[in-house]
């Protein structure tokens, strides 16, 4: 029994992940600058593959608020969530 504890739970973990309704996304603000066919934007993310979308890099103020660390960063948050329409 003890043997085959670590089987099943590996088999309820698979099944989880392969019934699961959520894909998260990953991007950074500095894919942008890689060269050629490697470069990433917003506009490569395919809204009907990404039920989330996790943006990185940011930074947060001495008032908690999102600020800017790229230059076009508000930019790239305005192309994110136009995603949602």
């Amino acid at each position: 029994m003890v043997k085959l504890l670590p089987a099943v739970v590996s088999f309820l973990l698979v099944l989880h992940i392969a019934s699961s309704s959520k894909l998260v996304c990953h991007m950074t603000n500095w894919a942008q600058y890689r060269p050629s066919i490697a470069k990433f934007t917003p506009d490569n993310i395919d809204p009907f593959l990404c039920t989330h979308v996790i943006y990185a890099l940011a930074t947060i103020n001495s008032f908690n608020q999102i600020i800017p660390v790229e230059w076009n960063d508000e930019q790239q948050y305005g192309s994110l969530n136009s995603l949602k329409n």
